[in-house]
């Protein structure tokens, strides 16, 4: 077969650590497994990161790639339950990077390879040298959480792995007993979950166990009528190149791999954002404040397992003997925001914003969220980069120089380039620029470093001559295979003991015509050969679900105002027959006060294992405490209903909670001389009033300014307001308009000015009012 693997993605690949599964037969000579046909069009990962880099924020936000992948095999499920789950179920609990420290140290018996592989090739030795079988499955590099920007993933199949199957049973002897009854080969991996391997339907070998048939990509052929089908098989278990062609696409019955994504969370010191990222690393780091409470790991990850399974004669039903694959694999996003690039990095959030701080790290600007790219973390921890060329400009000014470099090298895609995110450090804002600011904490403001704009608009335009930084890239690919074998250890299978604490229920026809049994919960179904054959099939499922909640969680404990809380619910769902998936339905309620301000409810249909759904929860219009009430019950099954609740605190979408604004109490008008009007240095003029000195003024404007940052109202406002204020010799103010909004935040202006008629003044001596110019500069 000729390989059409890109050489641009023969990138070098990690020494496999390949462990023998100890009843597996002999050891093979290692060679080098590569996938065929990965992408449909000629682009190594450079070129696809570029076409990815030029999506807005919103669409860039919605990419991961795939940073390691683990295989692991056992060669029985003893040996799975004895020597993988427990110590694999506290690994996945652990941040990511741990994970290759738990696969070091499995025992010489279970089979293992990875962390820079795309997926597996393992070969299935049948017991006593009843037939050979494969498994081959291949996981993308690339998956997109949104709906745009699938095209740019550049796979055949966006969004979905890949998987196929294969067994070749010879005849036994006829003076000789069947030395097998029945068999399971996986048509696709399901989720891993806390019962372990799902029970599995089996096909019965047919003469009673003596004869040989084949099973391969979905069709089936018994005896001599398999020859074409065994030939297929076996090209495809020996070739160095595997084709994705021929491969079925899982997960079966959900819309993309991202359904199965689960989420590492750690209980972690986070630096306090209620006002923003943006606003929060602007100030100097006195104010801050830091609090303890569980995240999410930016890197999620896909636990699969499938087993392959035998019955040997005389086994009774649940004595079967099982080789168990799992499979898991870590996807990243290209771009973390201030909570998660710590956690990816592995350094404390306090270090990190200090950085971020200092200038040392570029950054993109999304509203109040400040966002990293991937690469340009990975530079910072290498220590390369540190440092700002000293060559700062704003913004707009930097999107402009991009335009005139475009115009000056004939390079065309420098203009559109300016119109999408530039990268920006923080730079210190002079002494006395910091006294003139309204939010007088603010210590640094965003600016465009020469040498970093030159460095991102290389990722579009390589011929780019201005600038000593080069680009940094984020994706590598790994097209590799692990190659290894899998052998039934034929020990007495073991027996878990139910959990506690999960609900329990049988099924009665949630799968329709399927259920052969047509009379209580306990009756076996029938469901075809996984793969995908006809023929006599036996039920190995004793129609008993279980259906537990794990967790019930939002990613921020603050629910804004005229925003959607992010939600996640965690549950495991077990004792459903492999191809099947059980009907469910997910109610939430939200209360405030007792009560209910909106809810919902859906439907979801999902097999056994656990899983993990995300779902938005609208905020409430009034700021307070709220709680998050949520029901997952089986439909049909009143025993099995499970619910939580949560807090939520909901403020306005801002950032910090402001009391309510209040007038002040008047003030008795005073009589006396009228003094001539001044100006001071702060830009404040009575115009010849004689009613309030600029002193005065200055000290009830600096005691008041502050509030007027809640109309910000999570808009972005840099620029200068100037108000024409009149002030009532009772001290109030009984006038405001703005003169000027430089701004540029719509409405900014005239909600400052309303917030300013509530300021409190000294009272003075003109009964017509005290009026003056103010202006208030914003960063």
């Amino acid at each position: 077969m000729r390989s059409r693997l890109l050489p641009a993605l023969l990138v070098a690949v990690a020494a496999l650590s390949l462990v023998s599964v100890a009843s597996a037969g002999r050891k093979k000579a290692k060679r080098q497994v590569t996938f065929d046909g990965v992408l449909i069009r000629d682009q190594d990962p450079t070129t696809m990161e570029k076409g990815i880099l030029r999506s807005e924020l919103r669409v860039l936000r919605g990419f991961r790639s795939r940073e390691a992948l683990w295989v692991l095999v056992a060669p029985s499920r003893a040996a799975w339950d004895r020597d993988v789950a427990p110590g694999l179920a506290e690994a996945l609990d652990q941040p990511p990077a741990q994970f290759k420290g738990f696969a070091s140290f499995l025992p010489g018996s279970i089979g293992r390879a990875g962390p820079q592989v795309a997926g597996g090739l393992l070969h299935v030795e049948l017991p006593d040298g009843r037939g050979r079988g494969l498994v081959a499955f291949h996981l993308p590099p690339l998956i997109n959480e949104g709906r745009e920007g699938t095209g740019l993933l550049n796979s055949p199949q966006p969004n979905l792995g890949l998987w196929i199957s294969g067994v070749d049973v010879s005849s036994a002897s006829e003076s000789a007993e069947a030395t097998l009854r029945s068999l399971y080969v996986p048509a696709w991996p399901g989720p891993l979950g806390r019962s372990g391997p799902p029970a599995v339907p089996m096909r019965e070998l047919p003469e009673e166990g003596h004869g040989s048939f084949v099973v391969f990509g979905g069709q089936v052929a018994e005896g001599d009528r398999g020859g074409d089908l065994r030939e297929s098989l076996w090209d495809y278990a020996t070739e160095d190149q595997l084709p994705l062609g021929p491969m079925e696409t899982f997960p079966r019955r959900l819309d993309s791999l991202n359904e199965m994504l689960r989420s590492v969370r750690l209980d972690a010191r986070v630096l306090d954002t209620a006002e923003g990222a943006a606003s929060t690393l602007a100030q100097a780091p006195g104010h801050w404040t830091l609090a303890e409470r569980t995240v999410r790991h930016p890197t999620r990850y896909v636990s699969l397992v499938a087993p392959v399974t035998v019955a040997m004669p005389g086994q009774e039903h649940g004595d079967e003997h099982s080789a168990v694959v799992g499979i898991v694999a870590f996807y990243t996003p290209l771009v973390m925001d201030i909570e998660e690039a710590p956690l990816w990095l592995g350094v404390e959030p306090e270090d990190f914003a200090r950085a971020v701080h200092r200038g040392e790290l570029p950054f993109f600007r999304d509203g109040e969220d400040l966002l990293f790219y991937r690469g340009h973390l990975a530079r910072w921890m290498r220590k390369e980069a540190k440092q700002a060329s000293g060559k700062l400009s704003s913004p707009a000014e930097a999107a402009e120089q991009a335009r005139g470099w475009g115009d000056r090298y004939k390079l065309r895609g420098l203009a559109r380039a300016s119109q999408g995110p530039l990268p920006r450090r923080f730079a210190p804002i002079p002494e006395k620029e910091r006294a003139e600011l309204v939010d007088e904490r603010l210590a640094a403001r965003g600016a465009v470093d020469r040498d970093d704009l030159a460095a991102w608009l290389r990722h579009f335009e390589p011929k780019l001559k201005p600038g000593d930084l080069d680009p940094v890239w984020s994706l590598t690919f790994s097209v590799a295979a692990a190659e290894l074998p899998v052998g039934f250890s034929l020990e007495e299978p073991w027996e878990p003991e139910p959990e506690r604490g999960a609900a329990t229920g049988s099924v009665s026809d949630q799968w329709g015509a399927r259920d052969s049994g047509g009379g209580d919960g306990g009756s076996a179904v029938s469901v075809d050969l996984s793969s995908g054959g006809g023929g006599p099939t036996r039920a190995a499922w004793s129609g008993d679900l279980s259906l537990q909640l794990l967790d019930l969680y939002s990613d921020d404990s603050v629910c804004r105002m005229g925003t959607e809380a992010q939600v996640a619910v965690e549950f495991d769902l077990g004792g459903v027959p492999e191809g099947s998936a059980a009907k469910l339905r997910v109610e939430w309620d939200l209360l405030r006060g007792g009560r209910s301000v909106s809810r919902d409810a859906w439907n979801l249909e999902r097999g056994s294992g656990t899983h993990e759904v995300e779902f938005g929860v609208p905020c409430p219009d009034e700021e307070g405490a709220a709680e998050l009430y949520l029901a997952l019950l089986a439909p049909g099954h009143e025993d099995l209903l499970t619910d939580s609740e949560i807090p939520l605190d909901v403020r306005p979408p801002g950032g910090r909670s402001w009391p309510p604004l209040r007038m002040p109490e008047p003030k008795t008008c005073l009589a006396g001389a009228v003094s001539e009007g001044v100006a001071d240095e702060d830009g404040f003029s009575m115009s010849g009033s004689a009613g309030l000195t600029a002193d005065q003024v200055s000290q009830a404007v600096r005691g008041f300014q502050r509030q007027t940052l809640r109309c910000r109202d999570g808009r972005v406002a840099s620029g200068q307001v100037i108000l024409d204020v009149t002030v009532g010799c009772d001290g109030r103010v009984s006038a405001v308009e703005v003169l000027s909004d430089e701004t540029g935040a719509d409405g900014f202006g005239d909600c400052v000015a309303r917030v300013f008629g509530y300021a409190p003044f000294p009272a003075h001596d003109l009964p017509d009012g005290a009026n003056f110019g103010l202006p208030l500069r914003y960063e």
